[in-house]
């Protein structure tokens, strides 16, 4: 028996870290547990290639290309893949690997990962999203390319030694489609480490606010054109977030003509926690679908953990997460604006929705034991190794 910590490499091929949240969250949990925590990801704008940030070692790759369309996606995987399959020999190279984690979309890369599994070690796939649905929010069900990608993720369910996901929705589709055994999957939700302390309002307009993925499939846009209705209160409209359909939001919100937009870019850490703490309305604007239907989104736990009134287009998976929400009667931009004029109008409610929330956060979002089954798991797939590290509480 080895006497060394056990070796982890994550793999995220669309989002850098530490940005990507769930995956910075397990990161930081087996540091703590006594792991060596390796990761490879995609190197944004003034990110430097290599870099150990609280333990976890990170090399950043150049992200060649970055399609949105069917065929732009299909020329970025391709090039992606070759690109991984050489940081995964040379990651090889330098040192043992006991556990490699990749954390969809895509799903493929379940894939390259395969190339260590000769050298003993194990893999594990974290379903963050359901990629058939995700892929058919985007391009629609009937697409040429849909029974690929329904292959592609069936594959992904069955290769790996365990899956991760981010639900417990998402948790029986794998099991289901991956014909999985018991004990080989695990939903770990994605709750904040700790509640923000509730600051006090920073004067100024009443603050609609959106935080999350700008992705043409995210319902930005509805958010644009529902504030663009309102007429009756004074407010400001701010989004905090990155992503594709960045400039065409944009463009839409100068078109609709609201001046008193506000498009923050990309915010980490902080200057994120105080961004999204100066709302006094947060919007979950995403159209109902079977992947929006399902999908347990990380905006939801930001929003109750600091305590804001929350409105939401009515998801099934939203609902069951934020009782304490207030939904629109359907996903109409119209909905959505009668909504937000009933809360830029009523103080108490928007105070009576923000207490719930916060009420909510603190009963149900609890990341601290979401991390230790995570490291149990992990402890377990590595059991030649791993067993003997102990789970170090973190504080």
């Amino acid at each position: 028996m080895r006497g060394v910590a056990p070796t982890v490499l994550l793999v995220s091929q669309t989002v850098s870290l530490p940005a990507r949240r769930r995956t910075w969250q397990q990161a930081q949990a087996l540091t703590q547990a006594g792991w060596e925590v390796r990761v490879l990801c995609p190197r944004g704008q003034g990110q430097r290639q290599r870099e150990t940030i609280d333990g976890v070692q990170i090399r950043r790759f150049a992200q060649l290309f970055e399609g949105s369309s069917k065929a732009g996606l299909l020329a970025e995987y391709v090039l992606a893949l070759t690109l991984l399959i050489a940081h995964l020999i040379a990651a090889r190279l330098r040192g043992r690997i006991d556990v490699v984690q990749v954390v969809n979309p895509p799903d493929w890369l379940v894939i390259p990962a395969l190339l260590l599994r000769p050298f003993g070690t194990r893999i594990v796939f974290d379903m963050a999203d359901f990629s058939t649905y995700l892929f058919e929010a985007k391009f629609g069900r009937r697409s040429a390319l849909m029974p690929a990608v329904v292959w592609l993720n069936r594959l992904a369910l069955r290769i790996p030694d365990l899956v991760l996901s981010a639900n417990e929705t998402y948790r029986r589709i794998a099991a289901v489609k991956g014909r999985r055994s018991p004990g080989t999957t695990l939903a770990v939700y994605s709750y904040a480490e700790h509640l923000p302390p509730i600051s006090a309002r920073v004067p100024g307009p009443l603050r609609i606010g959106y935080f999350g993925v700008l992705g043409s499939q995210d319902g930005v846009d509805r958010l644009i054109e529902a504030a663009s209705r309102l007429r009756s209160a004074k407010f400001e409209l701010i989004i905090v977030g990155d992503g594709p359909a960045l400039p065409s939001l944009r463009e839409f919100a100068r078109q609709a003509g609201l001046s008193n937009a506000r498009f923050t870019g990309f915010l980490s850490g902080e200057a994120r926690e105080a961004a999204i703490a100066s709302f006094d309305i947060a919007v979950i604007a995403d159209p109902a679908n079977r992947y929006t239907h399902s999908i347990s989104m990380n905006k939801a736990f930001a929003y109750a953990a600091h305590g804001l009134a929350i409105v939401s287009t009515p998801l099934r998976e939203t609902k069951r997460l934020l009782p304490c929400a207030l939904f629109t009667r359907n996903e109409d931009p119209a909905a959505l604006s009668e909504c937000l004029e009933r809360l830029l109008l009523d103080e108490s409610l928007r105070k009576h929705l923000g207490e719930a929330a916060r009420a909510r956060a603190k009963a149900a979002f609890d990341w601290h034991p979401q991390s230790a089954r995570y490291v149990a798991a992990m402890n377990t797939l590595a059991s030649g190794i791993a067993a003997r590290i102990p789970v170090v509480p973190i504080a």
